[in-house]
């Protein structure tokens, strides 16, 4: 207990105090048969992973504790490693590159486990909202596709800043869709005004216009067909604002 305050990371000090001591020890191989314990030591200013492990034996008809201690450092740096990397690609896998949102595999993993609690009769409250950009192509035509790139990523910071706390997916070209939860479910109808004001400022400035629709999940059969509800709404909307 002594020595390891001058050799033990810091951090790692309170696991090692409460459960390397005797008594544990005895108890926890009583319980499961060996005791180990992973903490990292310092040796020359370099944290190491290392694992402590014991266990009774016999020895002249008397029961000996036998302790050892493994070098695991290159094996733990390996799995973190393995794990950093894991998650790279997974957020990599789920994020749209050009505005950095989450893209439509993103919004499949989601649909998915909405569908899991509907079919579980959980009802989750939630409401779809689909985004379509007027004038794209028109952009894309008339300024070239960089412009037509600004456009789209100015259209996701308006939606980002309006549903701040709800994923926004971005599932085609000029197509959002965004899942609310929780406090902007609760708030949506506000949210949408505030979408519709956006709106009408863009206008005024010649700048992006969003078409929407909104449709909460009422008993319907899966995620689907709350989406197809607010797909018919958003074109509709979108009539109106070309009109």
């Amino acid at each position: 207990q002594k020595n390891s305050r001058k050799v033990i990371h810091p951090d790692d000090q309170k696991l090692f105090q409460t459960l390397v001591t005797k008594e544990h020890i005895l108890e926890t191989i009583r319980k499961d048969g060996r005791f180990t314990l992973s903490y990292r030591m310092v040796h020359d200013d370099v944290p190491q992973y290392v694992k402590l492990k014991a266990a009774l034996i016999e020895e002249d008809g008397k029961p000996t504790l036998i302790m050892g201690l493994f070098d695991e450092d290159a094996e733990v740096r390996h799995e973190q490693e393995y794990a950093h990397l894991l998650s790279e690609a997974r957020h990599k896998a789920n994020t749209d590159a050009l505005t950095g949102v989450k893209n439509k595999n993103a919004y499949v993993t989601d649909e998915s486990e909405l569908n899991a609690l509907i079919a579980g009769r959980k009802n989750p409250a939630f409401a779809v909202v689909v985004c379509d950009l007027n004038n794209l192509k028109t952009v894309n035509d008339t300024l070239g596709h960089k412009a037509g790139d600004t456009y789209i990523r100015k259209a996701c910071s308006v939606l980002c800043g309006i549903f701040d706390h709800s994923p926004v997916f971005r599932v085609g070209g000029d197509e959002f869709v965004v899942i609310c939860q929780g406090h902007d479910y609760e708030h949506i109808e506000e949210l949408l005004e505030k979408l519709g004001a956006e709106n009408a400022q863009s206008k005024k400035l010649g700048d992006v216009q969003i078409a929407f629709g909104m449709a909460r999940f009422d008993g319907d059969k899966d995620v689907e067909s709350v989406f197809t509800r607010a797909d018919q709404l958003m074109y509709k909307h979108k009539a109106q604002l070309k009109a």
